[in-house]
């Protein structure tokens, strides 16, 4: 039996969730499974305890899905975590402090295995616990089987560019400003904020926000667009570069991260802190067919690493070891 547990269902945070959703059929073709979604979403001492005590008589294998790492901490005989960065590891050193000891520290004692998305995320992982070093596997998230090859050779007459995510490390600003007096459409997935809409405004970008939305509409917006933006600060992974390659869209991206790792030469590259750096880039993918296409038919190869059977049988290897 092996236990898939994921942190409390929260408004506009599914990437984990949808991550583990096209691996779990998989698994169970070969082995029984069970998900359990806890149900206390705050990291305070109260509901930590709450959500430790509502997993405690479970029994086989346990696969803590990510983000609640101290669940660790209670004494199963075969526990696997995913871990899929440390960007959380902010705030004041008291706070740093809590959640090093409670996500990092103490887990890693526990677990069996650890699974980490990318080796930019092992070193960064094993730098906060390298006496893990041995219990930790890389291995890739797959892309969703769902996203079928959609050729698309001739660029809309006003570009349609997709750009997935508003937190502060996916750039929105930057990229805002990089398509200043570019005639486009940005289809932007996320909440926005007031800082957000004024960039917007003030730059003068056509835009279409989509908030809380399904795989199924994020899969359409993929089809329908033209450029796949994600410029982004920081990635543990990239899922959104993956999807794009699969779907055969073109992606403008930064060489932040495991992106490099991810992307591979797939990929037009821009510095996400040059907004005149993004907007050439996003010209010379919009004026250049013979450029674009040449990385869309490097992004069919590049996803081939990626493939689901693939990923899944490496998760087997780990559960089939303990």
């Amino acid at each position: 039996m092996i236990n898939y547990i994921f942190r409390s269902p929260l408004s506009g945070r599914n990437s984990i969730e949808e991550l583990f959703k096209t691996l779990i059929p998989k698994v169970t073709v070969l082995n029984k499974t069970g998900t359990f979604f806890l149900s206390h979403p705050r990291a305070t001492i109260v509901s930590m305890l709450k959500n430790t005590l509502a997993i405690r008589k479970l029994s086989g294998i346990i696969h803590i899905t990510g983000d609640v790492h101290y669940l660790a901490l209670l004494p199963f005989k075969k526990t696997v975590l995913t871990i899929h960065d440390v960007e959380f590891l902010k705030g004041n050193i008291l706070k740093q402090f809590f959640l090093a000891l409670f996500w990092f520290w103490l887990p890693s004692l526990f677990v069996k295995r650890i699974t980490v998305i990318s080796e930019f995320s092992k070193k960064q992982v094993l730098a906060i616990i390298p006496w893990a070093k041995r219990k930790t596997t890389v291995i890739y998230n797959p892309v969703n089987p769902i996203l079928k090859k959609q050729p698309r050779e001739c660029m809309s007459e006003i570009p349609q560019i997709l750009h997935i995510g508003t937190s502060e490390n996916k750039n929105l600003i930057n990229t805002i400003k990089g398509l200043k007096n570019i005639p486009s459409t940005l289809h932007i997935v996320g909440n926005l904020t007031q800082e957000h809409k004024e960039a917007l405004r003030t730059n003068e970008i056509s835009f279409k926000n989509y908030v809380d939305i399904p795989f199924s509409k994020i899969q359409e917006l993929y089809e329908s667009s033209d450029i796949v933006s994600f410029i982004s600060l920081f990635e543990g992974f990239g899922m959104p570069i993956i999807e794009a390659q699969q779907v055969g869209r073109v992606v403008i991206t930064s060489n932040k991260g495991a992106i490099p790792e991810i992307a591979s030469n797939a990929v037009h590259y821009v510095n996400p802190l040059d907004c005149n750096e993004i907007h050439n880039g996003f010209l010379k993918l919009i004026n250049d067919k013979d450029y674009r296409l040449s990385l869309i038919n490097k992004g069919y190869q590049n996803i081939e690493r990626f493939n689901l059977d693939y990923i899944s049988n490496q998760y087997m290897a780990v559960y089939n070891e303990l």
